[in-house]
C-alpha cells in the first residue's frame, strides 16, 4: 500500500494537508463524512471543490444519526436549533477519533498506507479529543486489533491556527485553495461571521495577512472564481 486516505472536512486545515501531499507527489484518496452537521451542504461542496482542484477522487460515507446523540439534560449543539450562531459548538465530543477508526476500513479498501487528518493544536482545545498521544493510541489499536499497517498522520497537530494558515500559504495555488474552504457552522450563501468557526478563521487569516471571501463555497461562487 502506498496511498494516503485524507479525511476532508471542507475546512482549511484538511485541504492544506491534502495539498501538501499532492505537492510531495503522494497518491491520495479523499473521504468526506456526513454525520448530520448543520452546514452539510457547504462543507460537502467545499470538500468536492478541493478534491477537484487538487485532482484526486473523493468518497462519501454517512453516519447522519450521530447529530441526534444527546447526553442527560444537554443535547449536543451541532445542529444548533434556535441557538444564536456564537453558541453553536459544531462538534460532537469523541467524533473525530471515531471517524478515524471507521475510516480504516475505507483505507484498506483503497489500499492506503496512511490516514491523514487536519487536526491541529487548536483542534485539541476545541474538541477536547485529539492530540499526539491519542493519535499514537489509534495507531496502536490499528496494529493490535485490525492487524494492519495503517498509520494516522496529523502533520498540523503541533501548529496554531495562524501557523496552519502559513503552512497553507506555502503550497501551490494557496489563495484559491483557501477560498474554496469553509469554517462556518451556519448554512447559507454567505459565511455568518458570528459562529466560533468563522471567528477563529477570521483571526487566523487576519494575522497571516490573508483576505477571506465572504461567500460560502456554493457552486455558483466556485464556478465564478
Amino acid at each position: 500500500m502506498s496511498s494516503t486516505l485524507v479525511l476532508l472536512s471542507g475546512g482549511l486545515k484538511s485541504a492544506a494537508v491534502a495539498a501538501d501531499l499532492k505537492k510531495r507527489e503522494r497518491a491520495i484518496v479523499g473521504l468526506f463524512w456526513e454525520y448530520g452537521q448543520r452546514n452539510l451542504t457547504n462543507e460537502r461542496a467545499a470538500a468536492v471543490a478541493v478534491a477537484k482542484q487538487l485532482n484526486f477522487p473523493l468518497h462519501t460515507l454517512k453516519l447522519s444519526h450521530l447529530a441526534e446523540v444527546e447526553r442527560p439534560g444537554k443535547p449536543w449543539t451541532i445542529l444548533g436549533g434556535d441557538l444564536p450562531p456564537d453558541q453553536i459548538n459544531g462538534a460532537i465530543p469523541g467524533l473525530l477519533p471515531a471517524l478515524i477508526t471507521l475510516s480504516a476500513h475505507d483505507a484498506l479498501l483503497h489500499e492506503c498506507e496512511f490516514i491523514a487528518i487536519g487536526a491541529s493544536g487548536t483542534s485539541s482545545i476545541d474538541h477536547q479529543e485529539m492530540g499526539a498521544n491519542l493519535v499514537n493510541h489509534i495507531n496502536t489499536y490499528f496494529a493490535l486489533a485490525l492487524s494492519c499497517g495503517i498509520r494516522v498522520q496529523a502533520p498540523l497537530m503541533a501548529k496554531s491556527a495562524e501557523a496552519c494558515v502559513r503552512f497553507a500559504l506555502d503550497l501551490p495555488g494557496s489563495e484559491r485553495l483557501i477560498a474554496l474552504t469553509t469554517s462556518c457552522y451556519i448554512p447559507g450563501d454567505v459565511r455568518c461571521g458570528s459562529c466560533k468557526g468563522c471567528k477563529r478563521r477570521a483571526v487566523a487569516l487576519k494575522i497571516a495577512g490573508v483576505k477571506d471571501s465572504a461567500w460560502a463555497p456554493g457552486k455558483a461562487r466556485i464556478d465564478a472564481a
